[in-house]
């Protein structure tokens, strides 16, 4: 079961990155809803709609109780507005310059080159470069991701506030904000970036 389980783990990528689309978690949050009532919220097909509900909820993402479906804790950081929010990020794997780009991991694996140069013609950053939606989409991914496990370290381990931290903790936001205007080259701003 568990090997079934990873070799099909891309449905449930496409499960939550079509429910992280739709906006499925921001209307389960507010109130318990009817498949019927999500579907027209959304502007989907019911039917198709209940067994995408069904996917996540066999995943632990959301519930039924009653002919209501509503979000459980572990769907609450797929709300766009969840403090370290995955939704970008969900969106982000499930999006054509993801998926297609991992469906060349074999070209990758035999040749040694790139698979998203293969699949788009260019590398990474210059395709963003060009797209600028999927470059919006990619740093609101990381910067959602960052937050979301960055809450996780500071849970599991005893940090000590120091004036190295707190400085450390300046030097990334700085690399940050150069880096989402625009500059993702890491050599443009600091020794931080360059590690």
């Amino acid at each position: 079961p568990l090997l079934v389980a990873l070799i099909c783990g891309f449905w449930t990528t496409q499960a939550i990155a079509v429910a992280a689309r739709l906006g499925v978690a921001d209307l389960l949050q507010r109130d318990p809803q009817t498949v019927d009532a999500l579907a027209t919220a959304v502007q989907a097909d019911p039917s198709s709609l209940h067994r995408l509900l069904r996917a996540l909820g066999s995943v632990g993402l959301c519930a039924e109780e009653d002919g209501r479906w509503h979000l459980t804790p572990a769907g609450d950081a797929l709300r766009s507005d969840a403090e370290g929010s995955l939704r970008a990020f969900a969106m982000m794997m499930g999006a054509p310059e993801t998926w297609n780009a991992w469906a060349e991991l074999g070209h990758s694996v035999r040749t040694g080159e790139s698979a998203f140069e293969r699949v788009f013609g260019e590398p990474l950053f210059e395709y963003f470069a060009r797209h600028p939606q999927a470059a919006r989409l990619f740093d609101a991914a990381l910067a959602g991701r960052g937050v979301y496990e960055d809450r996780a370290i500071v849970a599991a381990y005893p940090l000590r506030r120091t004036r190295r931290s707190s400085t450390s903790a300046a030097a990334a936001v700085h690399c940050w904000s150069r880096s989402s205007s625009g500059s993702r080259t890491p050599t443009a701003c600091c020794s931080t970036c360059r590690t």
